[in-house]
């Protein structure tokens, strides 16, 4: 199955794909950049309702925390997009 065929994307969209990167799948990001899409997003680690759950690796990361609260995985990188728009 394959959801998102990069071959069909806009001249000007970039797709990033693959493992292993500093900033994982924010890699590349930074002000120039108009729209983030977050696509096919899983659940937390430890969530008990989604299909797929885990945080990052789950051999090295059991759970995140931000301002004390476990925030689901998406938050991490649509507030890395925000501090990149406001210029941090």
């Amino acid at each position: 199955m394959q959801n998102l065929r990069p071959d069909e994307l806009h001249g000007r969209a970039s797709y990033l794909s693959g493992k292993h990167k500093p900033m994982y799948m924010m890699q590349g990001l930074d002000a120039s950049y108009d729209a983030v899409f977050f696509v096919s997003y899983h659940g937390s680690a430890g969530s008990t309702s989604s299909v797929l759950h885990h945080t990052y690796n789950p051999r090295a990361i059991a759970e995140v925390r931000l301002t004390g609260i476990r925030p689901p995985s998406i938050a991490l990188p649509a507030e890395l997009t925000v501090r990149f728009r406001n210029g941090a």
